[in-house]
């Protein structure tokens, strides 16, 4: 059998997709509730600020208020392209790609001078959205496999060797329902 590999560049749509799977499955109720924060916020402070124009109670206030609640509206609605812009800063100077090799029992990381292997029984997961196959561990560690770098195989035997390796199902968690790969293989 040809070994599968792959590679992950860390850039700003694969951070965004990121942002969205983990908003999907591990952090939901932490995102659910900053989102709603920002968004019910920034309604209600525009709309103080639009109460207080048309009370015709000053010109300041009023657009502070309407400031404030624009700013956390546009961050309730951008929400994730904010958090991977923000993920990414953080990332900056550690952007390194991540090389990923489908081992017999496996997972080969290497990302710089640094390496290891994540064993497939210590898998508890397996998510997949549009970009990536991301593989949780038992310890809570994510690999997030790019399905466009794919090489000595094809998308689909890497998802295949994946389930049968792991023994667990693979879960669609992209922004379009149930993608293709929903159909795909089961353990």
């Amino acid at each position: 059998m040809t070994v599968i590999k792959t590679h992950t560049d860390y850039d700003f749509e694969q951070l965004e997709e990121l942002q969205r799977v983990a908003a999907k499955t591990f952090a939901r109720k932490q995102n659910l509730r900053r989102r709603s924060f920002c968004l019910s916020w920034g309604v209600f402070c525009m709309g103080v600020g639009l109460l207080l124009v048309l009370r015709k109670g000053g010109v300041l206030l009023p657009l502070i208020c309407c400031i404030i609640g624009a700013l956390l509206l546009v961050r309730g609605i951008f929400f994730y392209q904010i958090s991977a812009w923000s993920a990414n800063r953080t990332m900056e100077e550690n952007t390194e790609s991540s090389y990923f090799t489908l081992e017999k029992d496996n997972i080969l990381v290497v990302r710089g001078k640094e390496s290891g292997r994540y064993p497939y029984a210590q898998c508890q997961q397996l998510l997949e959205a549009e970009r990536s196959i991301y593989v949780i561990m038992e310890d809570g560690r994510g690999l997030m496999l790019d399905k466009a770098n794919v090489r000595g195989g094809t998308v689909e035997e890497m998802r295949s060797w994946l389930v049968e390796k792991c023994g667990k199902p693979l879960t669609w968690v992209g922004r379009k329902g149930a993608g293709p790969e929903e159909k795909a293989v089961k353990p």
